[in-house]
């Protein structure tokens, strides 16, 4: 017994220095992360499904080059009137015919007349269609502007982003030629000539 008890020291000697036994392996050190790369797999939680996806905004237009179309209810109403305007004129309105339609419809004086419908008329053909109505009108959003903008487009070159003199003379002289507290000044032309001037 004693030769056996005296073994034990000797094995646990080694050069000279203590050796200690090996402890058994703790079974935490083997657990592994369950991530991938040793991470948690947070794309797992239901906090955050691995589905999810970022969502984009929809901002809506706002800007139109030609303005902000019509609405649909006042684009309605207005191709009605249009439609009753230019009732039984297969063939477009005259220029005449065509000053109701300033007032009534373009809420523009009946001065603007002459320079709307020769703005619209392009090939001189002396009539203004409904085709051709709406599509300088409605469809380039005329309707959407203000007063101003619009007038300015109507009297401006079409090439011009600004107005000349000569641009207002076809509106001074659709006002001399039918105003009717003017007539007076058509038995002077040179009158006649000479205010439409000082006016300009």
């Amino acid at each position: 017994g004693f030769a056996g008890g005296a073994m034990l020291p000797s094995m646990m000697m080694q050069g000279g220095a203590n050796v200690p036994p090996l402890s058994p392996r703790s079974p935490r050190l083997s657990r592994k992360p369950s991530g991938v790369g040793g991470h948690s797999n947070r794309c797992a939680s239901p906090l955050r499904p691995a589905t999810a996806r970022a969502v984009k905004e929809v901002i809506p237009q706002f800007y139109f080059r030609d303005g902000r179309p019509l609405p649909y209810e006042q684009k309605r109403q207005c191709v009605s009137i249009i439609e009753q305007l230019f009732a039984g004129h297969s063939n477009g309105l005259r220029i005449q015919e065509f000053r109701m339609v300033t007032r009534e419809l373009c809420k523009l004086p009946s001065f603007f007349t002459t320079v709307l419908f020769g703005k619209i008329d392009k090939d001189n053909t002396e009539f203004v269609t409904r085709d051709a109505f709406m599509d300088f009108w409605v469809n380039s959003n005329m309707m959407t502007m203000d007063s101003a903008t619009q007038v300015f487009t109507i009297l401006k070159q079409p090439d011009h982003d600004y107005l000349t003199k000569e641009d207002f003379k076809p509106v001074l002289r659709d006002l001399l030629d039918n105003h009717p507290g003017l007539e007076f000044l058509k038995s002077t032309p040179e009158f006649q000539e000479r205010y439409g001037y000082f006016i300009a």
